[in-house]
C-alpha cells in the first residue's frame, strides 16, 4: 500500500505540470489551426505599422509595449527566413500567449481548488471563450495583456494566502507588464491594494495597528515601486527620450489621446445596458452566448452563500476586480468584447469556486459547465472559421472586387479606414485612402480635407493612373452602415460640402457596379484614356486633370477654363501619357491671352521625359485677347516620331510690365490622323 500511496502522491505532484503542458499543446495547435485570414482595423494597423515604420514611431500610448514586441517578432521571423508581412508572426505570438494563458490558468485553478476536474473545466472555458480565442488568433494587444492578468490573479490569490515581500514585487512587475500592453490595466491596482489590506490582516490577525501599518507600507512599497518603475519609467522614456515632447502638456495629451477623440466614454443610456448584455454573452459564445451566461450566473447565485462562507476574502477581491473593470468599460465602450477579456479570469475563477462549493467531483453543476465548455468549443470554432474566411466582413468582398477594377498605381478613395487597410493588405493597393482618415488628419476641417483629397486626385491623374471613388465618399452617411462610419455626424459635415468638393470631377465619373447589395464605385479615367478620347476640358469646374502649372503667380477657374497669371516662362506639363505619334496629326489648344508677348511653344517629351529646344514647335498667338482655337500641325516635325512621354505647353515667354496680364486654357486635345481637318 505504501508503494501505491507513494506512486499516487507522485502522480498528484506531477498532475498540474502535466495538465498545464497538455492544455498548452492542445490549445496552441487549435489556435494555430484557426488563425484568422480576415483582420480587424486595429490588427492591420499594428502589423502594417510594424512593416513600414521605425520602432520609434510604434510607441502607442495605450499599449506601449506592443509595437516594440512586433518589431522583435518580425526580426526573429526574418532571421528564420520569413519574408512576408508581420501579420502571421504576430498572430503566432498571440497564439503562443493565448495557449500559455490557458495553461497558467489551469495551474492557478488547481493550486486554488486542488480539484483537477474543476481546473480542467475552468481552463477549457477560458480557452474556448469566443473573445479569448478570437484575439489569440488575431494581431491584437489583448491576449498578451490577458496572459499577464492571469499571472497577476495567481499572485493575488497567493498574497491572500501568505503575503510576502517577493510576492508583492512579482505582483508589481506582472501588473506593470499588463499595463504596458494595455493602459487600462492600471485599474488592477484597486483589487491588488485590497488584497494587500485583507491578506496582511488575515495572516497576522493579532498584530498591533502599528505593526499592521508597518507591514502594509512595507509590502505596499514592494508592490508599488516595481510597478511604478516599469510603467512610469517606460512612459517617460517613450515620451521625453524617444518622442521628445517639448512640454509636459504635450506629453499628457499624447498619454490620454483616446480620451479626446469623442469616440469612447459616451454617456450611459438604455442602449448601453443592451450593449453590455450582448457583449458579455458574445464574450463567451458567438451569437448564442446568453444561455451560457445565464447558466454560469445561476451556478454562482445558487452557490453564493456557501461560496462566501468558504472563500470570503477571495470572493470579495474577485468582485472588486469585476466591479472596477466592469464600471470603466461599461462607460468606455460596453459593446466591445475585446475589452471584456480582462474580466474573464476572475469571473471564471469565481465560477470554479462556486462549483467547488456545490459539492465533490463531478456533481451536476460540473457536468453542466463541462457540456457548456464543449458547446463553446464547437460553436465558437465554426463562427471563428466563418469570420476568418471573411463571411462576416463585406469590406473584404469589396476589396477583392476593387482589386479587379484597379491597377496598383490607382488612387482608391474609400469611406472608412478598414476598407483602406483591406485594400492595402489584401490587394496591395498602396494608394488607397479613406475619407475617415483624411478627416482625422485634417482634424475635421473640411476645407483642409477637401484640398488634400483634390491634391491626391490631381497627383494621381498626373502620374497617369486612374482614380476610383466610393459612393460613401461622394455621399457619406450620417448613420453606421456595414460599409462605413457615420462621417456626416461624427465630423459635423453636410452633404452639400462634400458634393461641392467633388463637383469638378462629376462629369467624368464612370459607374462601377460591384454587384447587388454592394456599394457603387465611380472611376475617373486615366490621362491616357482622356488623350485617346476628347482630350482635357478645363471649362467644367476646377479640375486640372493631372496637368501641372509652373512659374505662375496665381490661378483661377471660370466658365471659360483654367486661368493663371504668368511669371517668367510659365508652362503647363501634361500627365504621364504615351503618345503614339503615328496616330496623331495635330495638337489643338484653345486659349485666351492678355499678354504682350505673343509667342507660344509646345515641347515633345521623349521617352525619358527630357525637354529640348529642337523637340518643340512654336506658334504665334492672336492679337486679340478672346478665346481662340490653335491648330498646330505636327506631322512634318522631325521630333514627332515614335512614342512620346508627354507634352509641355509654354503659352508665352512671360509677362511684361503691364499689370493684369493673364492666360486661360479652355481645352487641349490631339487630333487623330484620320480625323477630318
Amino acid at each position: 500500500m505504501s508503494i501505491w500511496h507513494a506512486g499516487y502522491k507522485r502522480i498528484e505532484t506531477l498532475l498540474p505540470a502535466f495538465g498545464s503542458g497538455l492544455l498548452f499543446g492542445g490549445f496552441l495547435l487549435l489556435y494555430l489551426a484557426t488563425l484568422t485570414s480576415t483582420h480587424t482595423f486595429d490588427a492591420l494597423s499594428y502589423a502594417l505599422d510594424v512593416d513600414t515604420k521605425p520602432w520609434q514611431e510604434l510607441l502607442h500610448p495605450h499599449h506601449l509595449a506592443y509595437g516594440p514586441l512586433g518589431i522583435i517578432v518580425r526580426s526573429l521571423a526574418a532571421a528564420l527566413g520569413w519574408q512576408g508581412s508581420a501579420v502571421v508572426p504576430m498572430q503566432i505570438t498571440n497564439a503562443l500567449a493565448g495557449a500559455l494563458g490557458v495553461a497558467l490558468f489551469f495551474g492557478l485553478l488547481h493550486d486554488t481548488t486542488r480539484r483537477p476536474d474543476l481546473a480542467a473545466i475552468g481552463a477549457l472555458l477560458l480557452g474556448a471563450s469566443n473573445a479569448y480565442w478570437y484575439y489569440a488568433i488575431e494581431v491584437e494587444v489583448y491576449t498578451v495583456a490577458a496572459l499577464f492578468l492571469v499571472l497577476c490573479l495567481w499572485l493575488l490569490v497567493r498574497v491572500l494566502r501568505q503575503p510576502g515581500i517577493w510576492l508583492c514585487v512579482l505582483l508589481g512587475l506582472a501588473q506593470g507588464m499588463a499595463v504596458l500592453f494595455h493602459q487600462t490595466n492600471v485599474l488592477l491596482s484597486v483589487p491588488i491594494v485590497a488584497a494587500l489590506i485583507v491578506g496582511i490582516r488575515q495572516h497576522h490577525p493579532a498584530s498591533s495597528p502599528r505593526q499592521y501599518a508597518a507591514d502594509l507600507v512595507r509590502m505596499g512599497a514592494a508592490y508599488a515601486l516595481p510597478l511604478a518603475g516599469i510603467v512610469i519609467g517606460s512612459y517617460l522614456i517613450a515620451g521625453f527620450g524617444v518622442s521628445r515632447f517639448a512640454s509636459w502638456q504635450a506629453f499628457m495629451l499624447w498619454l490620454t489621446s483616446y480620451a479626446h477623440t469623442g469616440w469612447w466614454g459616451d454617456s450611459i443610456s438604455r442602449t448601453s445596458w443592451y450593449d453590455l448584455g450582448r457583449a458579455l454573452a458574445n464574450l463567451l459564445l458567438h451569437a448564442r452566448g446568453a444561455f451560457v451566461l445565464l447558466l454560469f450566473a445561476s451556478i454562482v447565485l445558487v452557490a453564493l452563500r456557501r461560496l462566501v462562507r468558504v472563500h470570503r476574502p477571495l470572493v470579495l477581491l474577485l468582485l472588486i476586480w469585476l466591479l472596477v473593470y466592469g464600471a470603466f468599460f461599461f462607460w468606455w465602450e460596453p459593446d466591445n468584447i475585446e475589452f471584456w477579456i480582462a474580466i474573464l479570469p476572475p469571473a471564471l475563477l469565481l465560477l470554479v469556486l462556486a462549483l467547488q462549493a456545490l459539492g465533490t467531483a463531478w456533481h451536476a453543476g460540473v457536468w453542466l459547465a463541462l457540456i457548456a465548455g464543449f458547446a463553446m468549443l464547437g460553436l465558437n470554432c465554426a463562427a471563428i472559421l466563418e469570420r476568418g474566411r471573411g463571411d462576416y466582413t463585406p469590406q473584404l468582398q469589396i476589396a477583392r472586387l476593387l482589386g479587379t477594377y484597379s491597377q496598383p498605381g490607382d488612387l482608391l478613395l474609400v469611406p472608412d479606414g478598414l476598407q483602406e487597410l483591406y485594400l492595402r493588405y489584401y490587394e496591395q493597393r498602396s494608394s488607397a485612402v479613406s475619407l475617415n482618415g483624411v478627416l482625422q488628419a485634417s482634424q475635421g476641417n473640411w476645407d483642409i480635407a477637401c484640398a488634400l483629397l483634390q491634391g491626391r486626385i490631381e497627383a494621381t491623374l498626373h502620374s497617369g493612373a486612374a482614380v476610383l471613388i466610393g459612393e460613401g465618399v461622394l455621399r457619406p452617411v450620417a448613420v453606421q452602415t456595414p460599409y462605413g462610419d457615420p462621417l456626416l455626424e461624427r465630423f459635423a459635415l453636410s452633404e452639400a460640402q462634400v458634393a461641392a468638393c467633388f463637383a469638378p470631377y462629376a462629369a467624368q465619373l464612370r459607374t462601377i457596379n460591384l454587384g447587388e447589395g454592394l456599394p457603387t464605385y465611380y472611376r475617373l479615367p486615366t490621362a491616357q484614356e482622356m488623350l485617346e478620347g476628347d482630350g482635357w476640358d478645363f471649362t467644367q469646374g476646377t479640375a486640372r486633370w493631372g496637368w501641372q502649372a509652373g512659374n505662375v503667380l496665381g490661378e483661377y477657374f471660370d466658365g471659360d477654363g483654367w486661368g493663371f497669371f504668368p511669371a517668367t516662362d510659365p508652362y503647363l506639363v501634361s500627365p504621364r501619357i504615351h503618345i503614339d505619334t503615328a496616330r496623331y496629326q495635330a495638337i489643338q489648344v484653345r486659349l485666351a491671352k492678355k499678354v504682350s508677348n505673343r509667342e507660344g511653344q509646345i515641347f515633345f517629351m521623349d521617352a525619358t521625359g527630357i525637354i529640348e529646344e529642337d523637340r518643340s514647335i512654336r506658334w504665334e498667338l492672336t492679337k486679340h485677347s478672346r478665346l481662340k482655337t490653335y491648330h498646330l500641325d505636327v506631322r512634318d516635325h522631325p521630333a514627332w516620331a515614335g512614342v512620346l512621354a508627354g507634352l509641355r505647353i509654354d503659352p508665352t515667354i512671360g509677362k511684361d510690365q503691364d499689370d493684369g496680364e493673364h492666360l486661360q486654357i479652355a481645352w487641349i486635345k490631339l487630333i487623330p490622323i484620320d480625323a477630318e481637318e
